[in-house]
């Protein structure tokens, strides 16, 4: 898992326009795996969920990101 801190280089433009200048916090936390089918093919699964909080004048707003995946890789052989 991971965590930083995000300043936005255009918070002086983003103020007058009414958006927040503030610092936001986030991060993410990743997990997968794989495994062999057989000796050339692999089964990859995962899933990703990453979140960012920003305070606000109203509060916390709050962005959260999900993603999965699987995937099917192949590897080939080159030589005798």
């Amino acid at each position: 898992m991971n965590w930083g801190t995000v300043r936005r280089n255009d918070a002086d433009r983003g103020a007058v326009a009414g958006y927040p200048t503030s610092a936001a916090y986030g991060g993410g936390a990743p997990i997968g795996g794989r495994s062999a089918l057989s000796r050339h093919v692999h089964a990859d699964a995962g899933l990703r969920a990453l979140a960012m909080f920003a305070k606000t004048d109203r509060g916390t707003e709050a962005r959260i990101l999900g993603v999965a995946w699987l995937a099917l890789d192949t590897a080939f052989e080159l030589g005798p």
